[in-house]
This record gives C-alpha cells, structure tokens and sequence, in this order.
C-alpha cells in the first residue's frame, strides 16, 4: 500500500486490455482521502458491446465515494479499444472531483468528446491520508 499525505491529486497511464463484460465499473487506478469507501476517486472503465456489430469498446468512468456514497459519471461517449493508452489525471477539489483524460491509438492522440468532467461534492472536512488505489477487476456477483 502506497500512503499519500493529503492526496489531491492523481495521474496515471492504462494501456487497455480486454476485460469481459461486467455490469459494473472496473477499477484503472485512483486514490483515497481516508478509508476507500468514504472519501476516494478512481478512473473506472468496463466493456460495452455495440449492438449492431458485436464489437468491444471502453468507455471511460470517474467514479467516487463521497461522504461513503458511491456516485458515477461517463466520461466518453465512444470509449477506448484494446491497445489504446488512457492518461489521465483525478483532481480532489473542495466542492468538485475532476478527471482530464488522453487517450492514445497507435501513438495518436484522438479526440473524445469529454476529455474533462466532474461530480459535485458536499465541502465536507476529509482525512489528510489517504492512499493509491490499483487496479482491480471482478466479475460479476464474484466480490
């Protein structure tokens, strides 16, 4: 476990794999500001298929837990594909949580429609320490 001395700030790279379909999000990375599931913020990630062709995609996830209530938001539209490079950055603000996200293919930046995003939160005092969050992927009803 990596302990962070008031964490309000997190920056990252995923190179995408493939991941079986879950109903929930997946973990890439993020952090805590005291225990995980009160006060953190994770950039999550799960695979969707498109109807029409049957193709896998990625769409991308900030997703938190606020005053111990977990709260989600789409960050893309398309999402990312196997072998994309996802950068991103999670940002703890006083009444915001923020993510600005690259995204990679074959060495290209391409663009995506929500590169920025951010999920209100209540100004409540959090606990200075926290800690880095991995990444962690379950199936579904296994954790």
């Amino acid at each position: 476990m990596n302990l962070l001395l008031n964490p309000k700030k997190y920056t990252g790279k995923y190179i995408v794999k493939y991941l079986p379909p879950t109903e929930g999000i997946q973990k890439v990375g993020g952090f805590s500001r005291g225990r995980h599931h009160s006060n953190s913020l994770r950039l999550g990630i799960r695979n969707e298929t498109l109807p029409q062709s049957g193709t896998s995609y990625y769409p991308l996830y900030l997703y938190a837990w606020i005053d111990g209530k977990p709260v989600s938001k789409r960050i893309t539209i398309t999402g990312a594909l196997v072998g994309d490079v996802v950068e991103y950055e999670l940002k703890w603000g006083k009444t915001s949580v923020f993510a600005e996200i690259n995204i990679r293919r074959n060495g290209e930046l391409i663009p995506i429609i929500h590169n920025s995003t951010f999920i209100k939160k209540a100004d409540k005092w959090t606990i200075p320490i926290g800690y880095e969050l991995y990444e962690y992927f379950e199936e579904d009803g296994r954790g």
